[in-house]
């Protein structure tokens, strides 16, 4: 059975990468509690974690925000993930 903040991360990282949450969208803390059916420490784990895997940027004293990929380092992970994938 998955935690409380892993529950949280797999929800808003499917949100992410759905593009529910577009890249530059605040993530309102509220609003995620809500969302996942957790408290607030989950979330604030979960978005700790993400900011950890890069999914989010967290800005000190004003928010989260879904990050944003420039075309170039698109590019570079898919070529590292399609040289990844051949082993």
């Amino acid at each position: 059975m998955a935690t409380a903040t892993e529950r949280a991360f797999d929800i808003i990282r499917s949100k992410i990468l759905s593009g529910a949450f577009a890249p530059g969208a605040h993530l309102k803390e509220n609003e995620l509690v809500t969302l996942c059916g957790v408290s607030r420490t989950p979330v604030r784990d979960a978005l700790r974690q993400l900011v950890a895997d890069r999914y989010v940027i967290n800005r000190p004293n004003i928010g989260t925000y879904v990050n944003s990929w420039s075309k170039d380092e698109l590019l570079d992970m898919f070529e590292l993930r399609a040289r990844l994938e051949g082993y």
